[in-house]
C-alpha cells in the first residue's frame, strides 16, 4: 500500500518516489527542496495514559493539522509511529522552511479534541538541499539526523541542516 492505514496520508515510499520524480525533472542547483521529519513527542505517554485508540485519534488529528498548515503542492506522509515527513518542493530558502516548521509547531499546540491536556509538543528536523544531488534515502536519513539534533539541543525544537 502507498498510504498509511491510520491517517490515510501517503507513506514513506511515496515520499521517496516523489523525491526521485523531482530529481528526474531537475538538474539545477537552484531547485531546492526541504524535507522535514516531525516527531510528536508525547504519543507514547498518551498511549499509556489514555489507550491506543486515543493515541491513534491524536495521530489522525495531527496529520490533518499538518496538512492544513502546508501548501497544496507540499506532501505530508506518515513515516512510522509518531513520525511524519513533509516534503516542500521548490522551497525558496531555509527561512521559508523554518517558517513552515514554526507554523506546524503552532498548529500542533492548538487543542486536540481527543486528549484532556489538549496540546502536543513536536520536534522537527529539516534538510534543505538541491533535489538532484543526493539519493532520496540519503535526504531522508539526513532529515532524521536533524530531528535527533532538534530533540537534543534546539530551543525551538527545530534543527535545519544541509547535506555535506
Amino acid at each position: 500500500s502507498m498510504y498509511d492505514n491510520l491517517t490515510a496520508t501517503p507513506n514513506r515510499t511515496q515520499i521517496k518516489n516523489k523525491i526521485e520524480k523531482l530529481q528526474g525533472n531537475t538538474v539545477s542547483d537552484q531547485y531546492l527542496i526541504a524535507l522535514m521529519v516531525i516527531k510528536l513527542n508525547e504519543i507514547e505517554q498518551i498511549n499509556l495514559k489514555y489507550g491506543l485508540v486515543v493515541g491513534d485519534t491524536v495521530l489522525v488529528e495531527a496529520s490533518i493539522m499538518i496538512k492544513d498548515t502546508v501548501r497544496e503542492n507540499d506532501m505530508v506522509a506518515r513515516s512510522s509511529g509518531s513520525d511524519f515527513i513533509v516534503l516542500l518542493p521548490d522551497c525558496e530558502s531555509e527561512a521559508m522552511a523554518k517558517k513552515v516548521a514554526l507554523q506546524i509547531i503552532d498548529s500542533l499546540s492548538q487543542p486536540f479534541e481527543a486528549i484532556p491536556a489538549g496540546i502536543i509538543m513536536a520536534s522537527i528536523g529539516i534538510v534543505f538541499h538541491p533535489a538532484h544531488l543526493a539519493t532520496a534515502d540519503t535526504i531522508i536519513s539526513c532529515a532524521y539526523s536533524a530531528l535527533y539534533a532538534a530533540k537534543e539541543s534546539s530551543a525551538d525544537n527545530i534543527f535545519i541542516t544541509r547535506l555535506k
